[in-house]
């Protein structure tokens, strides 16, 4: 017995069996799944996280560089909002950590968050420094939109990747790199394999399905529903592969993707 499976799950393991699956490949992949699914509502609520994060300082940044054009003299609820939006990117220092966003060894993005803060509390107490201050803005600026710009890799595939792996495997690559290295031990460790049996059950599946279907007596009825997971593609008239390819997506599928 296996805990932590859906009921969607367990009729999935039934019909793998019933179409004649090599279980102990099923069973073993259906371990592997429960884990990484507990995994990946920590690694999606870090992720999420630090991206809505991004996007709030961004917004922070943006009411700053209009304020600091032309380099006046703050007074009043201009001076006391100039004074909160720095406290609020003071406040996020340190909040951004994610591989995937901005990493924690990104000295260009930290310092500059660091120098925006330095620069404007200097601003708020002489206004003599604008010029250097408008130029940390924008450079923050570029460099938040680049990390919310970076392609999201696929969540259910780097909470698997954090299963047995860590951040220092990635140490010396670029995002790019990142996001290829933990796809390539996700499909080598975690998806090949399940999919090659997938793909040969939806196959037995809907060849059973052919034989038998309109067939009335019970035992019948009963294996058609058994392997009706496998079904999904017949009405929609898709290749095995295509079919074998949706399902397992779709259960290896963080909702909020």
């Amino acid at each position: 017995m296996i805990l932590g499976l859906s009921d969607t799950e367990k009729k999935f393991k039934s019909a793998m069996d019933t179409a004649g699956a090599d279980m102990t490949v099923v069973n073993s992949w259906l371990k592997l799944y429960v884990k990484t699914k507990k995994n990946s509502s920590g690694v999606a609520k870090r992720y999420y996280g630090v991206k809505t994060g991004l996007s709030s300082l961004l917004s922070d940044l943006k009411e700053l560089e209009q304020q600091v054009i032309g380099y006046c003299e703050l007074t009043g609820t201009d001076r006391k909002h100039f004074g909160e939006l720095i406290k609020a990117c003071k406040a996020k220092s340190g909040m951004f950590d994610d591989e995937f966003l901005i990493s924690k060894v990104d000295t260009d993005f930290h310092t500059t968050l660091d120098s925006v803060v330095k620069q404007g509390e200097r601003y708020l107490s002489s206004f003599d420094n604008g010029i250097i201050l408008q130029s940390e803005i924008e450079n923050l600026i570029h460099l938040t939109n680049e990390g919310l710009e970076r392609k999201k890799p696929d969540l259910f595939a780097l909470s698997y990747f954090y299963l047995g792996h860590s951040n220092k495997e990635l140490a010396e690559l670029n995002f790019t790199q990142k996001t290829k290295r933990v796809h390539e031990i996700y499909y080598e460790e975690f998806w090949k394999d399940i999919l090659k049996q997938l793909e040969a059950c939806v196959k037995q599946a809907e060849a059973i399905n052919d034989k038998y279907e309109g067939t009335t007596d019970r035992r019948t009825a009963r294996i058609l529903s058994e392997l009706n997971p496998l079904l999904v593609g017949v009405t929609k008239q898709w290749e095995p592969e295509q079919t074998a390819e949706y399902i397992l997506r779709d259960m290896c599928r963080i909702f909020r993707d």
